[in-house]
């Protein structure tokens, strides 16, 4: 599982076990404002994420997957 802090202090879970990337938006977690992204890019076991600042970019390894992943 990796964690990191995103644009606007958004925490951004690589959620291994469940297979999707988690987003958490500042404040109380509340469940509509929870995004994932998990199978409709293809992505089975996401096991590392890196952001970007400087390009707004977010990187997931996917284990599972044998690939790496380019969020813009």
């Amino acid at each position: 599982m990796g964690v990191v802090v995103g644009p606007s202090n958004i925490v951004i879970v690589a959620d291994t076990k469940n297979g999707r990337v988690m987003l958490f938006p500042p404040g109380p977690p509340i469940a509509n404002n929870i995004a994932a992204y998990d199978t409709l890019v293809g992505m089975t076991s996401p096991s590392q994420i890196a952001y970007d600042p400087i390009r707004d970019v977010l990187w997931v390894a996917d284990s599972g997957g044998n690939q790496i992943l380019r969020f813009d």
